[in-house]
């Protein structure tokens, strides 16, 4: 029971002031006076005078008093706005699901619509409802009439982010600390993991609404677009993929129309040549409506690394550096990267590929980073792919040098590898007669110079490096991860490099078991009036006091 237009204390005061009100009227009361005359001349007179009236010494007539309460009480329960509930108090979540789900077709007018239908069937003292984009925001907070929902939802538009509503959910249950029931309802066809719909709480209960509306795979738009390395070392490597195509993408490089046709292969679209100078490649597809028609990315940047090479070294490093069309040997002054030996001042203070004897004493690969814990292996690891170094053949080198090879991970104030020399120094033997020789020292002296790692495709939601930031946040710590929620553009700190993030090809959640959810069930879970129930015990109420009042029981 509720009160839907007074306070309790409101209520209870005012039938307390009805019961005293008529505890009053009951003591006052009409009376006969008793006139004494000495004729009869005064009997018309007696009779055509008004009786008297005075108050009694007690008050005699409860039954009467309790049926007038209890009429005056069904009265002002209907002016109070008496309510039932048909069950247990229980709080309401609505969910929008604002992701690019509900830019296909006509969804986000029927899922809004769908949305507010929803929101006018529920309490709204009890109802909360939220649209889960690439930040969850509210739409409605709990006592807000559905007009503020309505006028809310006028410049709400979806966002070009991959679904968020259970990491909303989530985090809302994290915030959960009462034992009211929940019913949460999800307005669209963001996926559910169904490992998380089975470890929810008792107390919540999911639903799904939705409409039946044409699948997002259906409809022709662009997927993902990434770049990488091409064919050359100045050249880079484009490929597009995109979903119910008609004619092939359109590109355009710095505002220009690139005229070179892309090979395709089902639904993928490869374009090779392109400068690999950083400039900004925008793909457009034709005949796709927004906002799937166009994405953008900016292309790598590779300029020869500035190498100066110790002399002493000439010998076992001379014919790789010519032959790498990325490195470019130059003076001690002009150099970003020295390859030195251990011990010598060459470029003192610039990174360096060091190569020192297993006399020396040390791990056969020292890889030196600033900032380095020196005991995160998977750091390490993650350092020996970048470099290259994850391509020595260990058993087969450990066998011909004769001790047990290992790679340490160390602080330092610059960048640098240190490699044994009995690792390159035999020319049948060692790394030099390995293809993989002209890989590793290439990908080496790239880490050192501390090159921007390539990266050919991001989805939305997924992880970036610290080295990156959206434009709102240029100041990271340097061990945070940052993620890009919905798609768009991210610059490197440093201003060297944008990557761009896109959709998922699915867009939905890769590999979850998706959950299948009722129909919301919402009937009877609002507030029902009792105002016509008390209304009509008033009216029994009345007819009974008349009937008593025939009767003469009634005084």
């Amino acid at each position: 029971m509720s009160l839907s237009h007074l306070s309790p204390l409101a209520f209870a005061a005012g039938l307390a002031a009805l019961a005293g009100g008529l505890y009053l009227l009951q003591r006052l009361r009409v009376r006969h006076a008793r006139v004494e005359v000495v004729t009869t001349l005064f009997w018309k007179q007696v009779l055509e005078d008004t009786h008297a009236r005075e108050l009694t010494q007690r008050f005699r007539h409860w039954p009467a008093w309790l049926l007038l309460v209890a009429l005056a009480s069904a009265l002002w329960s209907g002016v109070a706005g008496l309510e039932g509930r048909a069950e247990t108090e229980r709080r309401t979540l609505l969910l929008l699901d604002q992701s690019s789900l509900a830019a296909v077709g006509d969804r986000w007018d029927g899922w809004t619509r769908l949305l507010q239908d929803l929101h006018e069937r529920c309490d709204p003292d009890e109802t909360t409802v939220l649209a889960c984009g690439s930040s969850a925001r509210t739409l409605a907070a709990p006592g807000e009439a559905s007009t503020v929902l309505r006028e809310r939802l006028v410049d709400l538009e979806p966002e070009l982010t991959s679904p968020t509503v259970e990491a909303t959910l989530l985090g809302l249950l994290r915030t959960k600390h009462d034992l009211l029931p929940w019913e949460v309802v999800l307005v669209g066809e963001a996926p559910l993991d169904a490992g998380v719909v089975a470890a929810l709480p008792e107390e919540v209960r999911l639903s799904r609404a939705t409409l039946p509306t044409a699948s997002a795979l259906a409809e022709e738009g662009l997927l993902a677009v990434g770049a990488g390395h091409g064919a050359g070392w100045s050249e880079a490597s484009v490929l597009v993929r995109a979903r119910a195509v008609t004619v092939a993408p359109e590109l355009q490089l710095d505002g220009r129309p690139w005229g070179t046709a892309g090979e395709r292969d089902g639904d993928t679209w490869r374009f090779t040549g392109l400068p690999a100078e950083g400039g900004l490649l925008e793909v457009r597809l034709p005949g796709a409506r927004p906002p799937h028609d166009r994405a953008r990315l900016v292309l790598p940047l590779r300029t020869p690394v500035r190498l100066a090479l110790d002399p002493a070294l000439e010998p076992l490093f001379g014919a790789v550096l010519a032959a790498h069309p990325g490195l470019r040997q130059v003076s001690a002054a002009e150099a970003e990267v020295v390859l030195r030996s251990a011990g010598s001042t060459l470029g003192a203070d610039l990174p360096a590929l060091e190569v020192a004897t297993a006399a020396a004493g040390g791990a056969a690969v020292e890889l030196v980073e600033p900032g380095a814990s020196g005991a995160g292996s998977a750091d390490l690891a993650e350092l020996l792919v970048a470099t290259g170094l994850d391509r020595l053949a260990g058993s087969e080198l450990a066998t011909q040098v004769g001790r047990t090879l290992e790679a340490t991970l160390q602080p330092g104030p610059v960048r640098t590898v240190r490699l044994w020399e009995e690792l390159i120094a035999p020319e049948d033997e060692g790394l030099r007669a390995s293809r993989a020789f002209p890989l590793l020292v290439g990908r080496a002296l790239e880490w050192l110079r501390g090159a921007p790692a390539l990266i050919p495709e991001l989805r939305a939601g997924s992880s970036l490096a610290a080295a990156f930031a959206p434009e709102a946040h240029r100041a990271v710590a340097p061990s945070a991860r940052l993620a890009l929620p919905a798609a768009g553009s991210a610059s490197s700190l440093a201003g060297d490099l944008v990557v761009s993030a896109f959709l998922p090809e699915d867009l939905a959640q890769g590999g979850a078991e998706v959950a299948a959810l009722p129909a919301p069930d919402l009937d009877g879970e609002a507030a029902w009036g009792l105002g016509t129930w008390v209304l009509l015990l008033a009216l029994a109420l009345l007819l009974f006091e008349e009937r008593l009042l025939r009767l003469g029981r009634m005084p």
